[in-house]
């Protein structure tokens, strides 16, 4: 559908055209350019509409060069380029090429003819790329970016020893390079309890996987990606979210709120007064017994409760309060409730363990999930991710207790 108030300099319209613009001095909006087709970039304020950045072969792409009528470029030259079924975030940009960081061969390439695109930026103009989600996205203009596009808007993500609130896109993967590249990361990071029982891990997956490790403080997480992650609450009493995706969700210190969604998720307590909510899925909790009081809530159908850290000697009191299951230690020190979907047939399965759950036992499962993720990468279709209910932490627990 056109829209009479807008100027349409060029319109493509079919299957397999090649596209060719050279632009002129004056304001022009091309739309719907396919694979194979060629801009020349001019002076003056241009749209560029890409139809689509998938791509039917690994060939594809849409070479870029300057226009003859680029003589008098200035700051004031914008150039924007429309990404209707992509994120910026899932883009990179390296030796003159916007690429897919994750699955290159399934998506467009923007190829920039390096000498023009430098002749072009060096005047002052701009060249601006807004994605699926309308944020605005600009080249990288250093090296330690590591190729990732820059957004134009602060992104409000602060990992620090204050009383942190993440609010996490969808579309942001917050791996170890976005850390990096967003300078998220702050000193105290590479000696977290995590980071460092990976620091001599030579699998590069554990690079792409989201670890996120809290410091001091009563932070609240919501993450809105659907990839997989790692979220440990650190000190403090923390809230922590996630929707989409399996997640390994660990409460750390304090009196924390964890909730999962519709993955296979492993939720971890170890201390402090928690509730943990593990949402759909087929999950596994580990809660360790001490002194204080765990609540878990479940709506998966084969669900499974390890209490650990038991002696010999240790005995439960088991007793329903309504439609809930309460367990209570001999000492009345420690009390763990459980509560399931309300006429949900399904229950969780209580395994009781002496032994603990240790730092390498949780470190390996990592570079297990880390491996999943990154297959679930190499499957992205723009920024979807190909639903797989393939992940299942339980057969890992099980080994590590």
């Amino acid at each position: 559908k056109l829209f009479s108030k807008i100027k349409y300099s060029g319109f493509s319209s079919g299957e397999g055209l090649r596209f060719g613009i050279d632009s002129n001095k004056e304001d022009n909006n091309y739309f719907s350019i396919t694979a194979n087709s060629f801009i020349k970039l001019s002076s003056g304020h241009d749209n560029y509409q890409i139809k689509t950045f998938l791509a039917k072969n690994k060939n594809d792409e849409i070479k870029i060069s300057l226009s003859n009528s680029s003589d008098d470029l200035n700051k004031n030259c914008v150039s924007n380029f429309f990404l209707s079924d992509v994120s910026g975030f899932d883009l990179i940009f390296n030796n003159g090429i916007l690429s897919h960081r994750y699955h290159p061969d399934a998506h467009l390439k923007i190829t920039f003819d390096k000498l023009d695109l430098k002749y072009f930026l060096d005047s002052g103009a701009n060249i601006r790329f807004i994605d699926k989600d309308n944020i605005i996205f600009a080249l990288p203009i250093k090296e330690s970016q590591q190729g990732l596009l820059t957004p134009a808007a602060n992104l409000n993500l602060t990992i620090s020893a204050e009383d942190d609130v993440l609010m996490i896109p969808e579309a942001l993967i917050l791996n170890k390079t976005v850390l990096s590249a967003y300078s998220l990361y702050t000193p105290e990071s590479h000696f977290m309890p995590i980071s460092l029982s990976l620091k001599d891990n030579k699998n590069k997956s554990v690079d792409l996987l989201p670890i996120l490790e809290l410091m001091d403080g009563d932070d609240i997480v919501v993450n809105h990606n659907k990839s997989c992650s790692v979220i440990d609450g650190g000190n403090g009493n923390d809230h922590i979210v996630v929707n989409g995706g399996h997640h390994i969700l660990i409460a750390g210190e304090g009196n924390d709120n964890i909730n999962s969604g519709s993955g296979n998720d492993l939720l971890i307590s170890q201390s402090g007064h928690d509730y943990l909510n593990g949402g759909a899925g087929n999950n596994v909790y580990i809660v360790q017994k001490r002194q204080g009081n765990v609540t878990v809530y479940d709506e998966g159908e084969n669900s499974h409760l390890f209490i650990t850290g038991l002696s010999e000697q240790d005995t439960f009191t088991y007793s329903e309060i309504g439609d809930d299951m309460q367990y209570r230690s001999q000492d009345n020190q420690f009390t763990l409730t459980v509560k399931t979907k309300e006429n949900n047939n399904s229950s969780v399965i209580l395994i009781e363990k002496q032994n603990t759950f240790s730092m390498q036992s949780l470190a390996s499962i990592i570079q297990e999930m880390a491996q999943f993720n990154e297959q679930q990468l190499t499957t992205m279709q723009g920024s979807e991710f190909i639903p797989s209910s393939t992940w299942s932490p339980l057969t890992l627990v099980t080994k590590h207790l």
